[in-house]
């Protein structure tokens, strides 16, 4: 039986979003951060994306760039107007390096991982954005 104590309260669990628009990406994903304690949301359109953020205070996201209708890349210019807190990734699996890098370089998006992804990078990765999530709220707090 965990003990609550009064931080925990102040802390909700660290909230990841998750966006794909290929369900099989978004189970692998789960399966492999399931173990790491995140509360982990998903969402398979930008416009779901949007929506979970409305209703979370969501972390990280880790989103697709490669999606019928909205990129990733702009779901993240959206979020990083919208929600300047959350941290975000970009995954993607095509040669869209010289957009992302160029995403990276003007503070759009924390980081990169490339599809297929090694589970130790992307956990890896995820837990450096949410360090960097942690840094900048706690900014505001103190």
């Amino acid at each position: 039986e965990q003990q609550h104590s009064h931080t925990d309260c102040e802390h909700p669990a660290k909230t990841l979003l998750l966006v794909d628009d290929e369900p099989s990406i978004l189970s692998a994903l789960r399966r492999t951060l399931r173990t790491s304690g995140y509360q982990i949301l998903t969402a398979d359109t930008a416009e779901a994306a949007l929506d979970c953020m409305a209703h979370y205070q969501v972390g990280v996201i880790v989103s697709d760039n490669r999606m019928p209708g909205v990129t990733g890349l702009e779901l993240l210019r959206q979020i990083k107007a919208r929600y300047p807190h959350t941290v975000r990734v970009m995954l993607s699996g095509y040669a869209d390096l010289e957009a992302l890098s160029s995403a990276v370089n003007a503070g759009e998006i924390f980081r990169f991982i490339s599809k297929p992804w090694e589970e130790g990078e992307l956990k890896v990765a995820i837990n450096d954005a949410f360090d960097k999530y942690d840094e900048i709220t706690k900014r505001f707090i103190d």
